[in-house]
């Protein structure tokens, strides 16, 4: 019988990965990169996140530090897989407004930019994979759906907003080498 191997943070799937994010709460696009740690698991990525500029609020810049969990990382070489994902995000968003809203019922002012705020962000993801090109590992393709907390919070605690609104749905591209 053999010992099993301690999971560490020098154990990983890939060394780096860069992702590019369409919708979701980080901007209409976001773009970033970081390590992979512990078996494929954790994500860790320094992000900038962009909103133009609509009626009524000034282009948003976000700088997030986001930090992936995906629970159940590809093994055995699946190409399509899914699997469920949580966030914890540190976001800094530049200017007057934020990206960040809940419905009109929400206290005014709640969300005031330029603060630093925590997110947390539950749902699922599901993954797409192919080799990569050239020095590549992989090329990933992912659509999550994700609830962010206050959101989540909010549907909870008020009548009239109901729980599926506080999801969102986002799509990505990461390459890992």
């Amino acid at each position: 019988m053999q010992a099993q191997e301690p999971d560490s943070l020098g154990r990983t799937t890939g060394k780096w990965h860069l992702r590019a994010q369409f919708a979701g709460y980080q901007g209409l696009f976001s773009v970033g990169g970081g390590p992979v740690f512990c078996k494929g698991v954790w994500h860790p990525a320094l992000m900038y996140g962009f909103a133009p500029r609509t009626e009524g609020r000034d282009a948003v810049h976000q700088i997030i530090l986001r930090n992936d969990v995906v629970f159940l990382p590809n093994k055995g070489g699946k190409r399509t897989w899914y699997s469920p994902a949580a966030s914890l995000n540190l976001l800094v968003e530049t200017g007057r407004h934020s990206y960040l809203s809940l419905p009109e019922r929400f206290p005014p002012g709640y969300y005031m930019a330029p603060l630093p705020r925590f997110t947390l962000g539950l749902g699922g993801r599901m993954h797409r994979t192919i080799n990569g090109p050239g020095p590549f590992q992989t090329l990933a393709f992912t659509a999550e759906i994700v609830g962010l907390d206050a959101y989540m919070w909010y549907a909870i605690s008020e009548r009239g907003f109901p729980l599926h609104a506080a999801f969102g749905l986002s799509f990505g591209a990461a390459l890992r080498w």
